[in-house]
């Protein structure tokens, strides 16, 4: 009888044990799931900021040669390019693979094509004509949207995991987010950003000419 109380023993105090490294274990992904949400959200919020001022670029109804080139700078100002936050975007990448191996491999190349859209020039087809510019340009515009798309549908699950109440409050701000319509105040502070950043490359652009011209006179005398 008693080495069987004792059998007993061992086997619920490797059942509490179990138990207890699950509920450790749970609790420690539960953290990294809200880590992971807080990363991603905020990558969420800097792709939707630099989409909109794009498409503010296209109200100007510029010629393909001047917006090409105003769409890489302004482009780049909306990468957040805090020390470390690659590292921890990394790091997060990692993390998620654990949960959704699939769906991280996704999102790394979704964050690769935005990351580096500044870069891509499309001058080359800006040169040939506007059809063939546009459609380049369509074409990053909708790898970009569709990663923006997966990437809400990632966050999503992440926060069903996280908990429901989790889960309620994202779909609750996201419809809050589609309703609202950006002020006026916020739709002229872009309007002017934009016209003086066009105005800083057309100076820019005209200033050796403009150098040169006034040069000669002296050069004649």
């Amino acid at each position: 009888m008693e080495a069987i109380l004792g059998l007993i023993g061992v086997a619920l105090g490797w059942g509490l044990g179990e138990l207890s490294g699950a509920f450790d274990r749970s609790r420690e992904e539960r953290r990294m799931i809200g880590r992971l949400l807080s990363t991603f959200m905020s990558l969420k919020t800097e792709m939707a900021s630099s989409q909109a001022a794009i498409e503010g670029l296209k109200d100007l109804g510029l010629s393909v040669e001047e917006f090409e080139p105003l769409r890489q700078r302004y482009a780049s100002r909306y990468l957040d390019d805090t020390p470390g936050l690659a590292e921890e975007r990394a790091k997060a990448l990692d993390d998620l693979a654990g949960l959704m191996p699939i769906e991280a491999q996704e999102l790394r190349w979704t964050l690769r094509s935005y990351t580096f859209q500044p870069n891509v020039s499309l001058k080359a087809f800006a040169k040939l004509d506007q059809t063939a510019y546009i459609k380049a340009l369509s074409t990053i515009e909708t790898s970009i949207l569709v990663g923006r798309n997966r990437l809400d549908e990632i966050i999503s699950r992440l926060a069903l995991k996280h908990g429901l109440i989790t889960w309620m409050r994202f779909k609750i701000r996201s419809r809050r987010i589609k309703k609202a319509s950006p002020k006026l105040g916020e739709k002229s502070k872009i309007a002017l950003e934009l016209k003086d950043l066009l105005n800083q490359m057309r100076s820019e652009k005209s200033g050796p000419a403009k150098t040169q011209a006034s040069t000669e006179p002296d050069e004649k005398g």
